[in-house]
């Protein structure tokens, strides 16, 4: 993936999230005209599948993200703190368990001197790292890509508590049954944070929030 533009950034999320959404308003049909028994299993699956769309989503918004990022020909020092940080994580780890002088100049170097290099997000092992999407992980894509997480603080609880923890129930092989309107509730939670994050990460590539 090779984005240039800030309109190639909103289109590449947009385009992601249209299947996405168009898969869970079809899951919320068949569930709806499912038998009693077959509903019980299309209600687990698809407590499953809004968590899975919700991070399928940011994978691919990180991605467009970086790759945008790499290709504005900026330099560590023109950008915050938090996406150097991001570069430097991989750094910070060697040289925690390293018993090597030379390991630690290359990060003292990187981080003295090498600011002046050509920003290079990688872009697939940072989406690759995400990791669980909970309240932890999206303060951390607040803060990395410079909006406001005022809005997603306010369903701290819902999302940890109704959203990720049922959707590890159910992969981990729980047999739990669940109303129709507890999955719907867990649907529309989930498409919430896909249309807010959306709009909060196009806003910070055309609002320039990468900036230092």
């Amino acid at each position: 993936m090779k984005i240039r533009s800030a309109v190639g950034v909103i289109d590449a999320i947009d385009e992601d999230l249209a299947w996405r959404k168009r898969e869970l308003t079809r899951t919320k049909f068949l569930c709806g005209q499912a038998r009693d028994h077959d509903r019980s299993v299309l209600n687990r699956a698809s407590v499953v599948l809004a968590y899975a769309h919700l991070e399928g989503f940011l994978k691919c918004a990180v991605r467009a993200y970086c790759s945008f990022l790499n290709s504005q020909g900026l330099r560590y020092a023109e950008v915050t703190p938090s996406l150097v940080a991001l570069t430097a994580r991989g750094r910070l780890v060697t040289a925690e368990r390293a018993n090597s002088l030379g390991v630690h100049i290359d990060l003292v170097s990187f981080l003295l001197g090498d600011l002046s290099a050509a920003v290079d997000l990688p872009a697939d092992d940072i989406a690759g790292s995400l990791g669980t999407v909970n309240t932890d992980l999206l303060g951390q894509l607040a803060r990395l890509m410079g909006f406001d997480s005022s809005r997603y603080e306010k369903r701290w609880a819902l999302i940890d508590e109704r959203l990720v923890r049922n959707r590890h129930l159910v992969a981990h092989g729980e047999r739990i049954e669940y109303l129709d309107s507890e999955v719907e509730d867990i649907r529309e939670l989930a498409l919430s944070l896909i249309e807010d994050l959306r709009t909060d990460i196009q806003n910070s590539v055309v609002l320039g929030s990468y900036r230092r």
